[in-house]
């Protein structure tokens, strides 16, 4: 292969041998003519792009087909891919290169503008690109595929826009997602307290807030926190109850249709307060709060019903692993036995942009049965199972 510049060649007859069968000899003859040429950087046309453009329809994964027109003269191809917005850049280049097989050939882009690139022999790759949002694809030809040469042998770009959706977990696709939750509960409390002599079931409305966020680390690994605290009155007395997690997470796509199924294990530490209980009536005359540390484990089920709006289900276990809490002047110690398990319902739907709603329901039953060995405290038995119906505010980021 030639460079530009400008060239002189030349000819001449070579002839070689032996005559009989003397030692061998050369025989040249006087150049024929000296020839000049030029070599001239061939200007190569657009690649006209031809997909994705406008608005992407998400199937069964997150790859997605680029395609162009060839070339006469290219060698190979540039692609570059980079964010629209300025939301979510630096997390665009590092999911796109994680998810990405070394066989693609992904890397930053050269220009700090954002994005990635890659060179492509053909005149189509498929590649997995982790976000929604709004996007610029840009494709030159190559006359030469050596990096040294590059910038000098492409020939001009073709671009496109489009709007890559990937709603898939319900629309929580992106860096991760901010969720502030209502709970509101018909709920059923019973206590047995042979030291203040209360003993029965009420019903009182409860109210509970929850904040919870996630960080989406890889395209199958998730870490979540959330905190959430609940309200109530009872026998005129005022209780509170606190629960405070972080999860990590593991997504699991199966084929179903136009969208797959998201199955998501879930497992890690959790703490929860079982009430706070601050006297008033009904013969409560001190102050009680039970808490305890445990693993909490789970398993979320999604199916994406439509573009915007997703249905799951979900199921969690927790497992106390130690109780501690104080009960008058008295700090607890001791032996207990706990029931807790949840189930429960969810639909999300996504209202464009970085904006959601969800709103479901699920059981909680939760309980437990304190035998104190502490001198002067009593054994408490605490039921606050509860039917929830709730909704949520989701902001994705």
């Amino acid at each position: 292969q030639l460079k530009t510049a400008d060239y002189d060649w030349k000819i001449r007859t070579l002839i070689e041998g032996s005559v009989d069968a003397g030692p061998s000899k050369r025989w040249q003859s006087p150049d024929e003519g000296k020839y000049s040429f030029t070599v001239h950087r061939r200007n190569l046309e657009p690649p006209a792009a031809l997909d994705p453009e406008g608005d992407v329809q998400v199937t069964t994964s997150s790859r997605q087909l680029f395609q162009w027109e060839p070339v006469q003269g290219a060698v190979a191809y540039l692609l570059k891919i980079r964010r629209m917005d300025d939301r979510g850049k630096d997390a665009f280049v590092r999911q796109i290169l994680d998810r990405s097989p070394a066989s693609a050939g992904l890397t930053e882009s050269t220009g700090g503008d954002g994005g990635v690139e890659t060179v492509v022999l053909g005149t189509h790759v498929e590649l997995d690109l982790p976000h929604d949002g709004s996007y610029l694809w840009e494709v030159r030809g190559l006359a030469s595929i050596q990096a040294d040469d590059r910038a000098k042998y492409a020939g001009p770009g073709s671009e496109a826009k489009f709007e890559y959706e990937q709603e898939i977990m319900g629309g929580v696709q992106g860096s991760g997602y901010l969720a502030l939750s209502t709970m509101l509960a018909p709920y059923t409390y019973s206590m047995i307290s042979p030291e203040s002599g209360f003993s029965g079931q009420a019903a009182s409305t409860a109210v509970t807030m929850r904040v919870s966020a996630e960080r989406i680390m890889t395209s199958k690994l998730g870490l979540g926190v959330a905190y959430e605290t609940t309200f109530f009155q009872l026998s005129g007395a005022s209780f509170t109850r606190g629960q405070a997690e972080l999860v990590g997470k593991y997504k699991i796509e199966l084929p179903g249709g136009q969208y797959p199924w998201v199955i998501q294990p879930n497992i890690g530490p959790q703490a929860r307060q079982y009430f706070q209980l601050t006297p008033g009536g009904g013969g409560i005359t001190n102050n009680r709060s039970f808490w305890t540390l445990g693993a909490s484990v789970g398993i979320d089920v999604r199916k994406q019903l439509s573009k915007r709006f997703s249905l799951g289900a979900r199921a969690s276990l927790f497992v106390p692993l130690g109780l501690s809490g104080l009960q008058g002047d008295h700090h607890l110690t001791g032996t207990a036995s706990f029931r807790n398990l949840s189930l429960g319902l969810q639909g999300v739907y996504w209202l464009g942009g970085s904006w959601g709603l969800a709103a479901g329901a699920y059981h909680d039953d939760r309980s437990i049965s304190f035998n104190s060995t502490v001198p002067g405290a009593v054994d408490e038995q605490v039921y606050t199972d509860g039917s929830y119906f709730y909704g949520s505010v989701i902001y994705k980021f």
